[in-house]
C-alpha cells in the first residue's frame, strides 16, 4: 500500500510542476529573457594579444632588452604568467618568469615588460615569450599563447 502511495504522488508531481514551468517559460519570452540578448553575452571573448620586439642590431658581448606588450580583453583574469625561453646558443635570456607585478604598471591594459637577454657569439637564435592568461565569462578559462621571433647576433 505503502508503495502504490508513493507513485501515486510521483504522478502528481510531474503535472504541478509542467503547468508551474509553462507559466515561468511565457513569462520569460514576454520579458525577454532567453532572446538574442542573452547569446550575445555568451560570445566567446577575444584572446588575449602579445607582441615581442627584438633590438634590431644586437653584438656579441651586448646585452639588450626584448620588449613586450601584452593586451588584455577586458573580463581577463589577475593571473598572468610569462615564460620566456630561446633557442640556440648566441643568446641567453637573463631573467625567468614573468608576472604581472613584473609589468611597468601592473593595472594598465596593454602591460609593458622588458626582457633582459645576454649576446653571447654570433649567430642566429630564436627568443621567444610563451603567455598563460585566463578569460572569464561566466567560468574562467586558461588561454595560452606564444610569440617568437628571430635574432641575429653580429660579431663585435
Amino acid at each position: 500500500m505503502a508503495r502504490a502511495e508513493t507513485q501515486g504522488s510521483r504522478r502528481a508531481g510531474p503535472c504541478a510542476r509542467d503547468k508551474k514551468w509553462g507559466s515561468a517559460a511565457i513569462v520569460a519570452l514576454l520579458f525577454g529573457v532567453g532572446s538574442g540578448h542573452v547569446s550575445q553575452a555568451q560570445e566567446p571573448a577575444a584572446p588575449p594579444h602579445l607582441t615581442l620586439k627584438v633590438p634590431t642590431e644586437l653584438h656579441a658581448g651586448e646585452h639588450a632588452l626584448l620588449l613586450l606588450e601584452v593586451r588584455l580583453p577586458a573580463h581577463a583574469g589577475k593571473p598572468l604568467l610569462l615564460t620566456p625561453f630561446h633557442e640556440g646558443e648566441s643568446v641567453e635570456i637573463v631573467k625567468g618568469r614573468l608576472l604581472r607585478s613584473d609589468a611597468r604598471d601592473p593595472a594598465a591594459n596593454p602591460l609593458h615588460f622588458e626582457l633582459p637577454i645576454l649576446a653571447h657569439a654570433a649567430g642566429a637564435a630564436v627568443v621567444g615569450v610563451r603567455l598563460l592568461a585566463y578569460v572569464c565569462q561566466r567560468q574562467c578559462r586558461a588561454v595560452e599563447i606564444e610569440a617568437r621571433s628571430n635574432v641575429v647576433v653580429l660579431p663585435r
